[in-house]
């Protein structure tokens, strides 16, 4: 039964709500390490919820003992504290050293493998060793490991499906150097992986002296990218007529070339040049 303190009630009011009632427990002490408001941590959430392991909830109750006391733990998890002591005394179960064991060799292979292998050929290479093992134990231990394996980046092709799309191959393939500099250029995007992520780069390249005549560098694969190489190439002094060679990506066909250049677009074929200048 809930009163609410008036005139009566000390002298004063409107004082504070009191819970009186028949067989009410007064609230479990705090421990002193434990500031207002702390909960569980966020990774102990699974222990919360229906189906989880009575050994999942012991280690959660292992791990926070010296914040919660153990028997306000064993209350919210349903679970008995003299189940939690024995557990702490327990030895090992054989399930669980034959988990530890695996655990190590699927460790050695992961490393091995330069952490390119998942579970399925992380569990094939132990099957090659003698160890009968299934597939899903090995990815629960990987998981409970964190050991993550490799993915292929899936192909995505990045040249137009309509041919007519490209303009004709008017370098036919005709890679050999020639004695005019400055007369015909190749270029091409290339991917360059780094610890923050993957860089493209456009380059622009003199097929007479092999020299990078324009670049640009972006963390995309915007039409903007290798026009702003060649806008870079054009800027060299002393140019006459330039054939632009390039292969069919997407980049080229739909780029917004830079001034003198926008109005070479004529023939389609499978890797096309551009007459500039």
């Amino acid at each position: 039964m809930a009163s609410r303190g008036g005139r009566g009630d000390a002298g004063q009011r409107g004082g504070p709500v009191r819970i009186v009632g028949s067989g009410s427990a007064p609230p479990a002490p705090r421990s002193r390490d434990v500031a207002p408001g702390a909960r569980l941590r966020k990774k102990s959430g699974g222990v919360l919820r229906a189906g989880c392991s009575i050994s999942a909830k012991y280690a959660c109750m292992a791990d926070h003992a010296a914040v919660f006391p153990v028997r306000l733990m064993a209350r919210v998890l349903r679970v008995s504290c003299s189940g939690y002591y024995a557990s702490r005394h327990r030895p090992p179960s054989a399930r669980a050293e034959r988990d530890a064991d695996l655990t190590t060799q699927i460790a050695v292979v992961h490393r091995v493998s330069r952490g390119t292998y998942g579970a399925p050929r992380v569990q094939e290479a132990l099957q090659q060793a003698g160890e009968r093992v299934s597939r899903k134990r090995v990815a629960r231990l990987m998981y409970a490991a964190t050991l993550v394996g490799k993915t292929s980046r899936r192909w995505r092709a990045s040249s137009p499906s309509d041919p007519t799309a490209a303009t004709p191959n008017v370098l036919a393939r005709d890679f050999a150097p020639s004695t005019a500099l400055n007369a015909r250029w190749g270029a091409d995007i290339t991917y360059l992986h780094y610890d923050g992520g993957t860089a493209y780069l456009a380059v622009v390249q003199d097929l007479a002296s092999r020299a990078i005549v324009g670049w640009a560098l972006a963390p995309h694969l915007l039409t903007t990218l290798p026009a702003a190489a060649l806008r870079r190439a054009l800027l060299r002094p002393r140019l006459g007529r330039v054939l632009h060679h390039s292969d069919r990506g997407v980049q080229y066909v739909s780029a917004p070339l830079p001034g003198p250049a926008r109005r070479a677009r004529d023939h389609p074929e499978s890797q096309r040049g551009r007459q500039l200048l």
